[in-house]
């Protein structure tokens, strides 16, 4: 055997070298694509479950701030501007109910008795802010949830 064929042997294996390492790095590439598609796709299904939880708190708290105004409205006949109900050591909301009342003349029914009708709006907003409700600071936050309900009453 030639001196210089058997050089030239043994260089040839090592000449197709280094096609595994691109392809390896490729793949690796891939596979962390995936991972932080996955870890994205899990940090957005938790922030939606703890927003849908939250929600239904808020609700719950427009719940109970409407029947305390329909009950001052309708078996006090109060209607108080503005009061706040904290329910933050419950759920973590607070609701802030605000009522108005307009009287109307209906007219006199057929005794000659003038009909009175009392109209009440309630207005309930709830949050989970800390310091007051509805809270513009707070409102991009994703943890923030803010929800209001009006409701019209009357007392006939």
């Amino acid at each position: 055997m030639n001196p210089k064929t058997a050089v030239f042997l043994m260089k040839t294996p090592y000449a197709q070298g280094g096609m595994g390492a691109v392809m390896a790095i490729a793949i690796l590439v891939v596979l962390a694509s995936l991972a932080g598609a996955l870890v994205r796709f899990g940090t957005a299904q938790q922030i939606t479950i703890t927003q849908d939880v939250l929600m239904a708190r808020a609700e719950a708290a427009i719940r109970a701030g409407n029947e305390w105004g329909q009950y001052q409205a309708l078996q006090k006949k109060a209607c108080a501007s503005s009061t706040t109900l904290d329910f933050r050591p419950e759920t973590g909301f607070r609701a802030v109910v605000d009522c108005t009342k307009n009287s109307f003349n209906e007219g006199k029914d057929y005794a000659g008795v003038t009909q009175i009708v009392n109209v009440f709006t309630i207005t309930v907003t709830a949050c989970n802010s800390a310091s007051s409700c509805p809270d513009n600071s707070m409102a991009t936050s994703p943890t923030y949830i803010e929800r209001q309900r009006v409701t019209i009453v009357t007392d006939e």
